[in-house]
């Protein structure tokens, strides 16, 4: 009985989150792209308007005692231009994140603005991970220099506990052209929810804490070396990101 009340609670937050965006989507961002002329005043405001949004996502997760999200927000506050890499064991580690990073954006998968609720949300802020890839560093350097932090789960997809992960390259080869920081993190979390091939209202009949543990910067200069290929580089950078990442 517990686990289908909790089920449910866990159905009324997303649905909340869907009307949300589909909301935001239709009305707030397209007013914002109407009257705000100056362009990177209205990505600014588009993506604090996300990140509040999804803050309130977080918030009911939380108030119906679903997750609780552990983590030191004070030594996130002073983080600008860089790239966060971390696992992904569950649906919204992403929203999670872009709830407690400053100024953040994140690479998602292409097919997301595909999705009837979410399209309109991420349209025009976020960067899709289907780009070509000189559009992809080119698009993800701009939202460095810029300022924002880059959010990329380098799977590319929800983390599978009975496969070993692989990662994909594109996070190396965008710190290796910009020079940005990297900053690991780990994402733990107390009981599997909302998982790859898990449903929404598959959760735990205990409240599930996401222990996000932030690891200290990967230094470009100690690994990456001027005499080697750039593909090696990334493979030995991408090889440190996935040790970073994983516990």
């Amino acid at each position: 009985m517990r686990r289908l009340i909790r089920g449910i609670l866990s159905g009324i937050a997303f649905s909340v989150f869907g009307v949300g965006a589909l909301s935001i989507g239709l009305t707030l961002l397209p007013f914002i792209a109407i009257f705000v002329r100056d362009p990177v005043r209205r990505k600014y405001l588009s993506a604090k308007v996300i990140k509040y949004s999804w803050m309130c996502f977080v918030r009911i997760m939380e108030f119906f005692r679903l997750i609780k999200v552990d983590i030191d927000r004070d030594a996130l506050q002073d983080i600008r231009g860089s790239i966060i890499v971390a696992n992904h064991p569950s649906l919204i580690d992403v929203v999670i994140l872009v709830s407690v990073l400053p100024d953040p954006i994140c690479v998602i998968k292409g097919d997301i603005k595909n999705n009837f609720f979410m399209k309109h949300v991420v349209l025009n802020t976020y960067i899709a991970n289907s780009e070509q890839a000189d559009e992809f560093i080119e698009d993800c350097s701009n939202v460095l220099n810029e300022g924002y932090n880059l959010i990329i789960f380098p799977e590319g997809t929800r983390t599978r506990p009975d496969r070993e992960s692989k990662l994909h390259r594109g996070a190396a080869y965008v710190a290796m052209n910009t020079e940005a920081p990297i900053l690991p993190v780990h994402i733990e979390l107390s009981e599997p929810i909302l998982g790859k091939h898990q449903k929404f209202f598959d959760v735990s009949d205990k409240r599930v804490t996401y222990r996000i543990k932030p690891k200290n910067p990967i230094e470009l200069q100690h690994v990456i070396s001027a005499a080697d290929s750039s593909r090696n580089n990334a493979r030995k950078l991408t090889e440190l990101i996935k040790l970073n990442i994983e516990k």
